[in-house]
């Protein structure tokens, strides 16, 4: 086990929305989840996080610190342990190592 593999030890499936138009002419939007996933650090949010948090970002629930790589962004949807997330907010870090997501409940 390397020490990649201690910090990087969940596997969350994102969900990317796509629009389309039905045969009445109305758009619809549905979420495609990818089949691969991505291994990140999931970290629950602390109750000194949650009241800093307390109005940028709603029923946050886990921070996800992803590989700078990762295709992770603003308006998708994670699927983690058979509950779905909304990412709230990605933020890079300043040496550009990796992205950290804010996952809030739907």
């Amino acid at each position: 086990m390397t020490y990649n593999d201690l910090i990087t030890s969940h596997t969350i499936y994102l969900q990317t929305k796509t629009s389309s138009q039905n045969a009445y002419g109305n758009w619809t939007e549905t979420y495609t989840t990818n089949t691969t996933g991505e291994t990140c650090r999931l970290n629950p949010i602390k109750a000194e996080e949650l009241i800093q948090l307390q109005g940028a970002y709603d029923n946050v629930k886990y921070k996800a610190y992803c590989d700078i790589d990762s295709t992770i962004d603003r308006g998708m949807r994670v699927v983690y342990n058979s509950e779905t997330y909304k990412v709230s907010e990605v933020l890079t870090d300043s040496s550009s190592h990796h992205k950290t997501a804010f996952l809030s409940l739907l």
